[in-house]
């Protein structure tokens, strides 16, 4: 037993990449935690809409950019559109506060100018929510199933996409199939097509299991196909992140030690966490991260029941991502063939 255990310290103690994933990686992650958890970047831009007393616009304006609006406003397409995060209204019922979807950290800033505003004792049984989009997601789980389905199939496809390329390497299967008169760029070409088939089954799998076998309320029709697409288009992006990542990599568990580096951080920027309220311009991250922009694309269509137009730039960009990885690993499969 003491022979065991010596022989896998030794073994550890000389893998650096083991002693990183075990020591550094953590580190790391904690501290990513700690700077996208922080004191959220708050500014919101706030519309109203009736007559406030000027006690509570100050208050407003502490929590956001306040525009005076008339009554005709269209609440619902403004918040789609973006033109406001929040809009306020002030009538003969009270006062109620119109967000987009769930929001805590804008309605408990909103709540809290508002209540600042008015006569003691503050309360806030007159201020009443709405939300124009998932109000019927009453769980935890419907309202990131999006989220969740994004960060399923990323994770699976890069897993098998990283160990399958490593296998074949190992078997020589690679260097022979480099020997022949083939291109570079059809052999990254060729891996990404045939792991890339059952990654989109996959995906076409884990959607309809998602909708119909869980129940979970997803608007249908061609916002569903919308969002299949992305997911296809994130897929094809994790194959190709996992083929140059195992490009690095000597073994099936060295593929694995990976994930702290390529997975874990882009969980944190999928939405799980608010990214317009990251400090530090850590918003402005989210920007490279595949996984950013398929789990906004399926917010986008299977909660908001937005179409192609509010999804297109997700789609460029998840386009973009996959012809330099592309590229990429077709510059770096030299290595394995001298030319």
């Amino acid at each position: 037993m003491g022979t065991m255990a010596r022989r896998l310290i030794r073994q550890i103690k000389n893998d650096r990449r083991s002693l990183g994933m075990m020591f550094i990686s953590p580190l790391v992650i904690m501290t990513l935690l700690y700077l996208l958890m922080g004191e959220p970047r708050i500014d919101i831009k706030i519309g109203v809409v009736g007559h406030v007393a000027p006690s509570t616009e100050t208050a407003l304006q502490q929590a956001g950019t306040v525009t005076q609006e008339g009554a005709g406003l269209d609440i619902d397409r403004s918040l789609d559109d973006g033109i406001y995060d929040a809009v306020v209204v002030v009538d003969n019922r009270g006062t109620s506060i119109h967000l987009l979807q769930e929001n805590t950290a804008y309605e408990n800033k909103i709540r809290s100018a508002l209540v600042s505003a008015q006569q003691q004792p503050p309360t806030t049984e007159s201020i009443s929510t709405f939300y124009l989009h998932g109000t019927s997601l009453d769980t935890t789980f419907k309202r990131l199933a999006h989220t969740l389905l994004g960060i399923m199939s990323f994770f699976l496809t890069f897993i098998v996409a990283g160990i399958w390329f490593v296998r074949e390497r190992t078997q020589g299967t690679l260097e022979r199939m480099i020997l022949t008169p083939i291109t570079r760029l059809q052999v990254a070409m060729g891996y990404v097509l045939g792991i890339g088939l059952f990654s989109v089954v996959q995906a076409v799998l884990l959607l309809f299991f998602t909708r119909y076998a869980l129940g979970v309320q997803f608007i249908g029709g061609w916002n569903f196909a919308l969002a299949l697409l992305i997911m296809v288009m994130q897929v094809v992006v994790a194959v190709e992140i996992g083929v140059f990542a195992s490009i690095f990599a000597n073994s099936e568990f060295q593929v694995a030690q990976f994930i702290p580096v390529v997975v874990i951080p882009q969980v944190f920027f999928s939405g799980i966490i608010p990214v317009e309220t990251m400090p530090w311009g850590f918003d402005k991250v989210a920007l490279v991260m595949p996984m950013y922009h398929s789990c906004s694309g399926l917010q986008r269509t299977l909660v908001y029941g937005q179409g192609l137009g509010s999804t297109r730039i997700n789609l460029l960009v998840l386009l973009g991502m996959q012809l330099v990885l592309m590229i990429a690993n077709a510059l770096l499969l030299k290595r394995y063939r001298a030319l």
